[in-house]
């Protein structure tokens, strides 16, 4: 099978003796921001609409996932069989509608949350969930997310007249904040003000 043969081809550039010396080096430290350029790259393809570019990719993509894995395996953690299972049997549990469809009716959040208790994870409220959601992401991506979960937990403004008043608020402040010349000051209010602006992008 194709996936089989990717595997033995990631094996060889990561053999000790024979091996390629950039692929040998990696871990997966140095390899995270390939994977973040792939997905931006993916995510340009499927923008545009070209199939080819899609195609190679999803390649690269995978190529990051199967490196993960074969460093994993090195180092007797887990192997590329197991990232498989795992991720089938996650969607298997989340999707009981489909699998189980006798089942109790459950939602997406009520299984994550038993994922969550099972693995001796404390909820820790919506600030420690919007946390554990966006480490790792791009700053405005993050916010994004962050407002978007605010606004699902009924931390909105009513209408988008009072978005266009907090982005005043906060302008005022920002000027109040560079004038005094306390610049730790200052910056924090440029981020209330970057973030207000991410909230007027969402509405």
């Amino acid at each position: 099978m194709a996936l089989d043969e990717l595997i033995a081809v990631v094996a060889k550039l990561r053999d000790p003796e024979s091996g390629c010396p950039w692929d040998l080096k990696q871990t997966h430290a140095s390899l995270a921001p390939y994977a973040l350029e792939e997905a931006h790259e993916l995510a340009d393809a499927i923008e545009h609409g070209d199939n080819n570019a899609l195609m190679d990719e999803l390649g690269d993509l995978l190529l990051q996932v199967v490196l993960h894995a074969q460093i994993a395996k090195e180092r007797g953690a887990f192997d590329l069989g197991q990232v498989i299972e795992t991720i089938s049997a996650k969607m298997q549990r989340r999707h009981p509608h489909v699998f189980n469809p006798e089942g109790p009716a459950r939602s997406w959040e009520e299984i994550k949350a038993e994922e969550r208790a099972a693995r001796g994870e404390t909820n820790g409220g919506l600030s420690a969930q919007l946390q554990r959601k966006v480490r790792g992401q791009p700053a405005m991506a993050a916010a994004m997310l962050i407002s978007k979960k605010a606004a699902a937990a009924g931390f909105e403004w009513p209408d988008l007249d009072g978005v266009w008043a907090k982005v005043e608020e906060e302008l005022d402040e920002l000027k109040e904040a560079v004038a005094s010349g306390n610049r730790a000051h200052a910056q924090e209010e440029l981020g209330d003000v970057f973030f207000t602006l991410i909230n007027l992008a969402r509405w």
